[in-house]
């Protein structure tokens, strides 16, 4: 065989296995627009390259999954458009957070934002209170800060809440990084639109979770992986801590009251269960020091049976119910703390 044809051949069988694969690619595609009852995270198109927080939302998005509905509004936050400046008179509650607050799997009607809105407003009728969901899927304490920088303080939010996950701890992968380039940023975000690379993405993550120890399969490995993180000196939670003092700091430079709320996993909660993290929600705590300042949900959610609090068996985010807990507690804890309502 000459080198010549050896070469046409190789150049052919690439070429068919490229084929047959943009092939496969397509008939996935295809198939999840048709019937996008294997995407239980967030829908397609749903976030777009950001400058310094590496992602954000789409302002004016509108999607779905196969469970529920998001409308993004043209602010660029879950919910509905907020004045700027804020009314005369408005009690404005800000919650900065991850997943767990956005309510990724829940409809909008169910996260705790929303139901925290009604519960104080029902708490104060004579008063305007409006509650923005400041929560993206996958941000941290370090990229809340960020968002508060840039984003939030133009709210001029009377409070600000900041939901914190074991997992903000955790360095942030490559593809939530920023990345400068234009070019790049604009391919990443024409990747996102498409189902099929939103299917194999979350198979992946669970997939490398699982071979990482972060499965619920296998709990030892999980909470290994948390206590090594937790460590002194380690980059993600020393990452944290500083994003913690630069709260604290906000607060006394603005005056503005931020509140910081530990959102525990929601595994080994139900009567009889030793919840294994409460280690990382003390060292949480000891970074925070205002204990005049913190929720730990913990306190309320434990006893409860972790499944039903789920989104779904598939999806371990709180569902409603879950969430009215929440809300429930962080309308007392305010209620408490005369400073915080404005009394």
């Amino acid at each position: 065989m000459t080198a010549g044809l050896w070469a046409r051949r190789l150049l052919l069988g690439v070429g068919g296995v490229g084929a047959a694969s943009l092939a496969l690619l397509a008939g996935l595609e295809l198939s999840l627009r048709w019937h996008p009852a294997a995407l239980h995270a967030q829908p397609p198109g749903l976030v777009r390259s950001h400058m310094t927080r590496g992602y954000e939302l789409v302002p004016g998005f509108v999607g779905r999954t196969n469970v529920y509905a998001v409308e993004i509004s043209p602010q660029g936050f879950r919910g509905r458009p907020l004045a700027i400046p804020k009314p005369a008179g408005t009690l404005r509650v800000a919650c900065l957070g991850d997943s767990f607050t956005f309510g990724l799997g829940i409809p909008e009607a169910a996260t705790y934002t929303q139901q925290l809105e009604q519960r104080l407003q029902q708490a104060m009728p004579g008063r305007p209170v409006e509650v923005l969901n400041g929560g993206v899927p996958g941000y941290d304490t370090v990229l809340e800060w960020r968002l508060l920088q840039e984003v939030v303080q133009r709210y001029e939010p009377d409070i600000i809440l900041i939901q914190f996950a074991i997992n903000d701890a955790e360095e942030r992968p490559v593809y939530a990084l920023p990345v400068k380039s234009a070019w790049l940023n604009r391919g990443k975000d024409l990747l996102r639109w498409l189902y099929s690379y939103n299917f194999l993405a979350e198979r992946y993550y669970t997939l490398a979770a699982r071979l990482n120890g972060l499965g619920h399969t296998d709990p030892q490995r999980r909470v290994a992986f948390y206590q090594a993180i937790y460590a002194e000196g380690h980059p993600g939670w020393r990452a944290c801590r500083e994003a913690l003092a630069s709260l604290q700091q906000f607060e006394e430079q603005t005056g503005t009251a931020i509140v910081l709320m530990l959102y525990p996993w929601l595994e080994r909660l139900g009567p009889g269960g030793e919840y294994p993290y409460r280690q990382m929600h003390q060292t949480v705590r000891q970074a925070w020091q205002r204990e005049d300042r913190l929720i730990d949900l913990l306190d309320v959610l434990h006893g409860q049976e972790e499944r039903t609090l789920w989104a779904s068996p598939q999806d371990h985010h709180p569902n409603g119910r879950c969430n009215a807990l929440v809300a429930e507690r962080i309308a007392g804890f305010l209620a408490e703390q005369p400073l915080l309502t404005g009394d």
